[in-house]
């Protein structure tokens, strides 16, 4: 976000899959609101909501009830 690094994600891993990495999870709804960077992880038809905590110093300036789309 303004050229700012907020989160590095990595492919989830699956140890129970030959190959390891996995890359049968998609992302959906991506969005930062109230200083969390939501998501939708979608594996197999299972849906599950996920959000991780961003830092108050790499958010400085941002309105906390702003939401911002990262993906669709």
């Amino acid at each position: 976000m303004n050229d700012v690094q907020i989160l590095k994600q990595k492919l989830p891993f699956e140890d129970d899959y030959e190959n390891g990495f996995n890359h049968l999870t998609r992302f959906d709804d991506v969005y930062l609101l109230d200083g969390n960077i939501h998501q939708i992880r979608t594996k197999f038809d299972k849906s599950r909501s996920v959000k991780f905590p961003i830092s108050k110093n790499k958010l400085v300036g941002v309105p906390n009830d702003l939401k911002i789309e990262l993906h669709k």
